[in-house]
């Protein structure tokens, strides 16, 4: 869902591409861009932009807490269930 927001896709396309509605769409990006601390696609673009790459496979799960801006992007910002 945040590659589909990354290349501008509008709620709309997002949701009909991973057959959700709208509302869904809207509600996860913005608990992602609640997780990372960013008002809107430009500062959550901003913020991957300056990430480090993921962490790899063997690092403990996320904690639920929010990560601070130096931090590995949690795993399930970077994954999503549905394809495309």
């Amino acid at each position: 869902m945040v590659r589909h927001a990354l290349e501008g896709l509008p709620a709309k396309s997002i949701a009909r591409r991973l057959e959700l509605s709208q509302h869904t769409v809207n509600d996860h990006l913005g608990a992602v861009y609640r997780m990372l601390g960013v008002s809107g696609r430009e500062e959550l673009f901003a913020c991957l932009r300056h990430r480090a790459p993921p962490a790899p496979d063997h690092r403990a799960p996320h904690s639920g807490g929010h990560p601070g801006r130096g931090d590995p992007l949690p795993r399930q910002v970077l994954t999503s269930p549905y394809p495309g």
